[in-house]
């Protein structure tokens, strides 16, 4: 049962080591029982992907897995949504609204004192990242609300792949509810796009996000009192790209800088074919 006198931070992703999750994880961790956190039970997926039993021909294995996955997936989905349906009345702080589901969003804004926490560019772009394919500029033309640019190159969803109108009318009636929710950006050039695309007179505030990555190498760092240099002279970088192997996230952007800064060293933490995606036959394979 839900306590009435709580107050709630949901989003649609599990904690886990990765991006959202972590701060998550870090949440659930340290809020003290000020938060009661709800997200969805982690979905069960198989070490080796189901591509890969397929093509190493484990048929029966495929087929228990994927209906394993599938009903993981089901049941933590059914789970999630009864927990969302009891909360009427309440504080509730929203982080990743696209991974929560639009309808029930809408539900939650409509019933509840809302705090949406802005994760990245989704309150105004259906590919959440505002980039363009092989540009360097991020993509502003859908700030302020008109998404016929979006219509005119079907811009994908991401990172759930919804129906690019069914995106575009979940945005469209954030809009119009903008004076319903508090808003809370990351930074000072977050909490300008916000406004610019809401409005002047929308009630905002900026909180820094922090995950326990930092606290975990710190005290790595601490324990053993050394730094990168001193471990292996082999990793003595310039330069790591902090971040997914996406060329919305980043990595385009980086290895472009890369290949004008020649005298540093840049390491990527990501295998060659995912780069080869991003980079296709620009990147040479230094054997």
């Amino acid at each position: 049962m839900m306590n009435k006198n709580k107050n709630y931070i949901i989003c649609g992703i599990p904690p886990d080591n990765t991006g959202v999750g972590r701060a998550i994880k870090y949440i659930i961790n340290n809020n003290k029982k000020e938060f009661n956190v709800i997200f969805p039970k982690k979905i069960f997926y198989p070490e080796n992907g189901l591509r890969i039993l397929i093509k190493r021909k484990h048929y029966l294995k495929f087929i228990k897995f994927y209906f394993k996955s599938r009903y993981s997936r089901i049941v933590s989905k059914l789970i999630f949504n009864i927990k969302l349906n009891y909360l009427n009345s309440k504080n509730i702080i929203i982080i990743h609204p696209q991974t929560i589901g639009f309808k029930s969003v809408i539900r939650l804004i409509e019933k509840n004192n809302i705090f949406i926490y802005i994760m990245d560019c989704s309150f105004f772009c259906v590919k959440s990242y505002n980039h363009i394919e092989n540009s360097f500029e991020p993509c502003f033309l859908c700030l302020g609300g008109n998404y016929e640019f979006a219509k005119k190159y079907n811009c994908k969803p991401f990172p759930v792949e919804y129906k690019l109108n069914e995106n575009i009318i979940f945005l469209k009636n954030i809009k119009k509810l903008s004076n319903k929710i508090n808003f809370i950006a990351q930074n000072p050039s977050h909490l300008n796009l916000i406004k610019k695309h809401f409005g002047k007179d929308i009630q905002i505030y900026t909180v820094p996000i922090f995950a326990d990555d930092y606290i975990e190498n710190k005290k790595i760092i601490n324990k053993k009192n050394k730094d990168v240099k001193q471990i292996d002279n082999k990793f003595n970088i310039d330069f790591v790209y902090h971040g997914a192997a996406i060329e919305a996230k980043g990595l385009l952007y980086v290895i472009n800088i890369a290949s004008r800064l020649k005298q540093y060293t840049f390491l990527i933490p990501a295998s060659y074919s995912k780069c080869k995606k991003v980079l296709g036959q620009r990147l040479k394979k230094k054997i």
